[in-house]
């Protein structure tokens, strides 16, 4: 597989690397603080098209795929101000929309998804959960693997910089409050390693 941007990908990467720029870490933390929201952020990265970069062209997208959604995720959230909602609104529901929609759900929420003007979540009940076990397990270690590698990064930076690492300066305080919740949540860490361990090694339920 080759992971080598192309012109037009690393295009995409500037510009949403300029717009997480104009906001940053400052204006996430001062919303998170005072209990806003960061509709301005959002509403932005739709009028630009960020937001539905991956949705088909035909309802208001660009017209690529999740990398280039995972692309602006990446740039957003370097600059301090990432936009979680873009994992469940654009990326999983409007994926799901626009493969499996009927054409009436298509032209009612792509559009919106796209512009940003909508934002959709999900409930999910699953009977028989743990039938597909191979994109469990993909789903679950994904998360452990992100999960354990941004409490480590975080945890590095702090001890490199010492008691300044805790000051509002720098920030990582509240970032590592942030990281520590992917340990706990949606699943724990422990609950991850008990579905693989019951799903892809064969080992007795433990829960």
């Amino acid at each position: 597989m080759n992971f080598t941007e192309t012109d037009e990908q690393q295009a995409l990467r500037a510009a949403v690397a300029e717009l997480g720029r104009e906001y940053g870490y400052a204006y996430y933390t001062r919303q998170a603080r005072q209990g806003g929201r960061l509709t301005e952020l959002w509403q932005e990265a739709g009028k630009l098209g960020f937001l539905g970069v991956n949705l088909p062209a035909e309802y208001g997208g660009g017209g690529a795929g999740l990398y280039e959604l995972a692309i602006v995720l990446e740039e957003l959230a370097t600059a301090g101000c990432g936009l979680l909602m873009m994992v469940v609104s654009p990326a999983i529901c409007g994926t799901i929309i626009a493969r499996y929609g009927t054409q009436e759900q298509q032209r009612t929420w792509l559009p919106l998804l796209a512009s940003g003007a909508a934002i959709l979540a999900f409930g999910i009940t699953e009977p028989d959960a743990g039938d597909d076990a191979a994109a469990g397990e993909a789903a679950n270690m994904a998360k452990y693997a992100a999960a354990e590698a941004s409490v480590r990064t975080v945890d590095q930076a702090i001890q490199a910089l010492g008691g300044s690492s805790m000051t509002q300066e720098f920030g990582l305080a509240a970032m590592l409050a942030n990281v520590r919740t992917t340990r706990i949540a949606p699943v724990s860490r422990e609950m991850i390693l008990n579905f693989v361990a019951q799903h892809s090694l064969g080992l007795p339920k433990s829960y």
